[in-house]
């Protein structure tokens, strides 16, 4: 792991989570019923041919906005309040892939790939610590994702 979490027990269903470091129990709590019932949006971190960022919201189903949210949509690292390194490391690893697709959709495979495969995975912990209580992050860059 990357980043400083630590393994939390959930004193309502007795499941183990692992949870930024940083934050207080009560917090956890409420964002881990929060995601529970369903509340929270899920942030899908993959590299996808035309958006600029590597990040895709699906928003939680509303009763209100259930029509015009189904499928979510690209959103970029301002929007969860993701720090400058990160959004700046995003960005870069973003470029790499219009780089390495070029104009076509599959990636020349070898070490560049591989060494792309493993900075994504660093990458996708850091949104997912970042993100930690706004979104559920699923990494989602690597085929057999």
């Amino acid at each position: 792991m990357h980043c400083d979490w630590r393994l939390w027990v959930s004193p309502d269903t007795q499941v183990e989570h692992w949870v930024p470091a940083h934050l207080d129990d009560e917090t956890v709590l409420l964002r881990t019923r929060s995601a529970d019932a369903g509340e929270l949006p899920t942030l899908k971190f993959y590299a996808a041919v035309g958006n600029e960022w590597p990040l895709w919201e699906n928003a939680p189903a509303s009763p209100i906005s259930q029509a015009s949210r189904d499928f979510g949509g690209p959103v970029g690292p301002e929007e969860y309040g993701l720090s400058e390194s990160l959004s700046r490391d995003l960005g870069d690893w973003k470029h790499e892939h219009k780089l390495m697709i070029g104009t076509g959709a599959d990636f020349p495979p070898g070490p560049r790939l591989d060494d792309w495969y493993a900075r994504g995975d660093v990458l996708a912990e850091r949104v997912a610590f970042e993100a930690w209580l706004l979104a559920i992050t699923r990494a989602k860059h690597r085929p057999e994702s």
